[in-house]
């Protein structure tokens, strides 16, 4: 059986990742759009907490590559092995980690902290 690679998005919390896999042939209900899809999720998930609370990205495929939008802190020794794990990215498939510092990604706890 094929695996197919998948899209989707993610958070970072209590040291796990939380992702969202979707294929490409799945229609997007939530526009890809992190704060529409959060209100979704149940408590148990989010805690309570805004959808800008953690750390956050997204995998998007383009062209046969998969390309991670993620906020720096996210960015580790590992982290690509995780993703290309939780959204079944195969290991020939390019993979690029695009850290976004802007406000776009920005995550109220890691400023809390920092």
């Amino acid at each position: 059986m094929e695996v197919t690679a998948k899209r989707g998005l993610f958070w970072y919390v209590n040291g796990e990742l939380l992702c969202f896999p979707v294929s490409s042939a799945e229609v997007d209900t939530v526009g890809n759009n992190h704060r529409r899809f959060w209100k979704t999720l149940p408590h148990s998930l989010t805690g309570g907490m805004s959808y800008n609370y953690f750390p956050r990205g997204r995998v998007e495929l383009q062209h046969g590559k998969a390309v991670v939008y993620l906020h720096p802190t996210l960015c580790t020794p590992g982290i690509d092995t995780r993703i290309r794990h939780a959204f079944s990215l195969p290991d020939e498939m390019q993979l690029s980690l695009k850290a976004d510092g802007s406000r776009h990604y920005r995550s109220i706890q890691k400023e809390q902290e920092g």
